[in-house]
């Protein structure tokens, strides 16, 4: 039995791309937030990141340069078309993500820093919370890295 190995021209049969405009739909598995996935030299990669190398060069992302995210513009989670989506830094990630979801409050760096020093130096979550207008949750967020983690 001969083992099928991933090819870029394998995944484009299994997606049967249109054209630069429309979504390519993904048919295959997606991990747990519905992103798609496949196996990729032995371990499980996004499809559209693979693409995205294949296909956009120009820009291409690269592990030494983790800042540096791929950002699906047509808001499509199984769409692997490597023509909907840009390179965004972090903040440009983060800012397009408020955009679009409706998120009311978007911190600057230096509130962000504002809060974990403050938290540092001993301000409850709940407090700080209060004094920022959001909930204990985005503020805990922040001050456990999870949200703004390339701010220092």
């Amino acid at each position: 039995m001969t083992m099928l190995t991933n090819t870029v021209e394998h995944l484009l049969k299994r997606i049967q791309p249109v054209d630069k405009e429309t979504c390519w739909i993904w048919p295959g598995g997606v991990n747990a937030s519905g992103q798609p996935i496949t196996r990729w030299h032995g371990k499980l990669c996004y499809v559209h990141r693979i693409l995205w190398d294949r296909y956009c060069r120009v820009e291409k992302r690269t592990n030494d340069d983790p800042t540096r995210l791929i950002r699906k513009m047509c808001g499509n989670k199984l769409c692997v078309n490597p023509y909907h989506m840009r390179i965004m830094n972090p903040q440009e990630h983060m800012e397009h993500k408020c955009r679009t979801r409706g998120v009311k409050q978007l911190f600057t760096e230096q509130e962000v820093q504002t809060i974990r020093r403050n938290h540092s130096l001993g301000d409850s979550q709940t407090l700080l919370a209060d004094e920022w207008g959001v909930t204990q949750q985005s503020i805990h967020a922040i001050v456990t890295r999870r949200a703004y983690k390339w701010v220092r």
